[in-house]
This record gives C-alpha cells, sequence and structure tokens, in this order.
C-alpha cells in the first residue's frame, strides 16, 4: 500500500526535523573527534550526521585495519578476527561485545598513528540493493528499528515500498544499517590494500588479500605476513 498525501505530508516535516537533528549532531560529534590525531590526517567526507569512527576496526598484533560495513558480512568477519585474536569462539551474548575490544581510529595515539601504514587496510562491501533489502528484513521487518520511520500508526511496521520512499526522503543517512557504503569508509578508497565483495568472499578467500575474510584465511594470512 502507498504513501497518501497526509502520510507524504508527515515524512516531509519528519524530514525537516531529521535535517536540524542532523546539522546538530555533525557539530557536536566533530567537536570531540575531529581533533584527534587519526582525523586530522584523515578527515571525514562522508555525509553520516557523525563520524563513523566506530565502524574502524585496528589491531596492532595481527597487523590490521578493518573498515567495518554493516550488512555486509560485518558480524562474520569481526567473529573471525576476535576468534584468531583471542583463541576461543565468540558467543551471541559476547557478539557485541568482541566489536568494541578493538581499537577504534579516534583512539590511536600519535606514536600509533606513525605505524598505522604498516597494517593491512581492508573492508568487505556488498551489492547496494540485496544490502538495503537485508537491512528492511532484519532492523524494520522485525521492528528492532522501526522507530525511526515516521508514521501515523507507529505500531504498524512499513512496507519495502515505504522504507524505500523513506531512504529517498532523507532517510538514507539516518542509519548506518542502509546508508550508502561510501559514506561509511574513513579512507580514501585508493589507500585500502584490498576491497573484497561479500557476494564473490568464498572466492576471494583464495587470494592473497582475500586471506582476512574467514579465519582459517586469518590465520593464513597472519603466519604468513608476519
Amino acid at each position: 500500500m502507498r504513501m497518501n498525501a497526509d502520510s507524504l505530508n508527515l515524512k516531509l516535516l519528519s524530514n525537516k526535523i531529521f535535517a536540524r537533528i542532523k546539522k546538530m549532531n555533525k557539530q557536536i560529534f566533530y567537536g570531540d573527534v575531529s581533533k584527534r590525531p587519526f582525523y586530522q590526517i584523515y578527515q571525514y567526507k562522508g555525509n553520516l550526521p557523525k563520524v563513523p569512527d566506530g565502524q574502524g576496526l585496528i589491531d596492532f598484533d595481527l597487523g590490521i585495519f578493518y573498515n567495518r560495513i554493516p550488512k555486509a558480512g560485518n558480524t562474520t568477519i569481526v567473529s573471525n578476527i576476535y576468534s584468531l585474536k583471542y583463541s576461543e569462539n565468540v558467543s551471541v551474548v559476547n557478539l557485541s561485545k568482541s566489536k568494541k575490544m578493538f581499537t577504534k581510529p579516534s583512539q590511536l595515539s600519535d606514536k600509533q598513528l606513525s605505524m598505522f601504514d604498516n597494517l593491512f587496510k581492508f573492508t568487505i562491501v556488498r551489492n547496494p540493493f540485496t544490502r538495503i533489502l537485508s537491512a528492511y528484513l532484519q532492523k524494520i521487518i522485525t521492528g528492532k528499528q522501526n522507530y525511526l520511520f515516521v508514521r501515523a500508526d507507529s505500531r504498524v511496521i512499513p512496507t519495502f515500498y515505504e522504507f524505500c520512499m523513506y531512504l529517498k526522503y532523507d532517510g538514507l543517512y539516518q542509519n548506518k544499517h542502509w546508508a550508502p557504503q561510501v559514506s561509511l569508509l574513513l579512507l580514501p578508497v585508493q589507500q585500502y590494500d584490498y576491497i573484497g565483495h561479500l557476494e564473490n568472499l568464498n572466492n576471494d578467500c583464495r587470494c592473497p588479500g582475500g586471506r582476512i575474510c574467514n579465519r582459517q584465511c586469518i590465520r593464513r594470512f597472519h603466519r604468513y605476513r608476519w
């Protein structure tokens, strides 16, 4: 069912509110992060309301910088990195904690930043259409984040069409799970050593760059390079 005129007017009004919040968040967040050494060198140029600092995973022991992209194999890869570093599997309970146990770019000191160039920098991306559908199925239709979608009746889960309309009218950058993947990149594209595709993850793991894509590959990559 498509949105009627009243729903669309409500949507347009909410977009104005989102725009104000977006501007305020950006000003507040930049005041905290832009002074950090990493962002003095790598200034964030994306369109998210705040710098996605948490999407950067750094581990000097493993020698990697992983730019996490939600809905693009992110959970699987972080779990594998965690398992390699701590020699244990990640339980469902500790899954969210595992993503917070690694260094973020804003936490780098000047000394650590001087060693950043030696890290293997990579990210994994996904077909944007299937990624949007995945975000809708997991975050919206389950009700986990449908509060981000403004409707007259908040108890009704929006249809996929309505969700797409929400993205069209300024909702695209309101959540990292469906924001364009380029807006989540913390480095210029040319500075990544490897950009893999989720759809080809198994095949990509056979090449040198893909050694970081699963637990076996990470171990092999770590052993060969260090």
